[in-house]
């Protein structure tokens, strides 16, 4: 029997100061990303407020979210890094590059196909009684529609750069994904104020498309500082991708139940709480998703890739220490902001958005 070996204090200490930085650098970037989300959040309060249009864009959002979330998001992240990582550490870069090709085309795919479904069939998801708005009036179901048509082409956008973004954390790189975020909110923020005047709400879904694009713009650099190489080949056959595909699958089914609960079902039953009821549900989950995205998210993100890697090594004793030590401080550091959060909440909402649409009344439903 060999004897497992387990890492040397100067070994430990070298590990923990990497997630660190890497932390640090993605906590930066996200503490961007959401000053430049506040930014954005600002500007859609003051132009559409809680109204019923927004409550629209709202409802029409979540079936894009819930098709990039399933095929494009955190279930891809999941399984697409660990064996993507363990190429990398034990085949060779033409394997890794084979992987990244495999997955970006068959979820590209997969995308499309399906984001064309939900476009042909976008009255039906918006209007039957199971549906995102049923109890809209005419007018906004028919809005409604035609603002998932739009986002839907966001979402095929997103699952790409999602795929880079992953493969660029393999790399331990993690400054261009956490700018990424800045530039989907900088996007919007452009609907919002050069389309919105002449296109309304349909000019902010716009705005969505142009920041997916951002999104993946500035990640492109990466390719070619890690000579990650792309080519159309689908390779169905390939084990690598069949482990891809076998990893994410329980993970796409816990999200789906996880997503559709949030957003489906608070849709279908919003639709009838009337107007801006579910704008203002929009708002509160932003703000309360705001320390677990600049906290959670960045430890989360920063320690994930070398948990793969020492995965790949078999190295059990790492991993358990450099996970002990970011779920301590994720609760270090989560736990005060949620409670400043919770105390804080009303005048913090009337500071930030009320301001033109966003008045008095849309704090309080806040």
């Amino acid at each position: 029997m060999q004897n497992q070996v387990h890492p040397g204090p100067s070994q430990a200490d070298e590990l923990s100061t990497r997630v660190a930085s890497s932390a640090l650098v993605v906590m930066l970037g996200l503490a961007g990303s959401i000053l430049f989300g506040l930014i954005r959040q600002r500007v859609i309060a003051i132009r559409f407020g809680t109204s019923g249009v927004l409550d629209a864009y709202t409802a029409a959002n979540g079936i894009p979210e819930l098709l990039f979330t399933m095929l494009a998001g955190g279930a891809l992240a999941f399984a697409f890094i660990p064996i993507y990582t363990q190429l990398l550490k034990t085949a060779s870069p033409d394997s890794a590059n084979r992987l990244f090709s495999q997955v970006v085309n068959t979820i590209f795919l997969l995308v499309l196909a399906s984001g064309t479904l939900l476009a042909i069939f976008a009255p039906l998801l918006v209007t039957a009684p199971w549906g995102i708005g049923p109890n809209f009036s005419v007018d906004l179901q028919q809005l409604t529609a035609e603002i998932m048509r739009i986002l839907l082409i966001s979402t095929a956008i997103f699952a790409i750069s999602s795929i880079l973004t992953g493969a660029l954390h393999a790399h331990q790189h993690f400054l261009l994904p956490a700018l990424a975020p800045s530039m989907y909110s900088l996007g919007i923020i452009l609907g919002a104020v050069l389309l919105s005047p002449r296109l309304g709400i349909i000019g902010l879904a716009w705005g969505a498309v142009l920041g997916a694009g951002l999104h993946l713009a500035i990640q492109l650099p990466g390719l070619w500082r890690f000579k990650i190489h792309w080519n159309p080949g689908l390779g169905w056959t390939d084990p690598a991708l069949r482990r891809v595909a076998v990893l994410m699958a329980p993970r796409v089914v816990d999200l789906l139940m996880a997503r559709a609960s949030i957003d489906w079902i608070n849709a279908n039953l919003g639709s009838g709480l009337g107007e801006g009821r579910l704008a203002a549900l929009r708002y509160a989950f932003q703000l309360m998703n705001t320390p677990w995205t600049l906290i959670g998210t960045a430890i989360g993100i920063a320690v994930f890739p070398t948990m793969a890697a020492l995965a790949a090594d078999r190295d059990i004793s790492a991993q358990r220490g450099a996970l002990s030590g970011s779920l301590r401080a994720i609760l270090a550091l989560a736990l005060p902001a949620g409670v400043l959060l919770l105390v804080l909440g009303k005048p913090l909402i009337a500071m930030l958005f009320q301001e033109g649409a966003f008045t008095a009344r849309s704090t309080d439903l806040v």
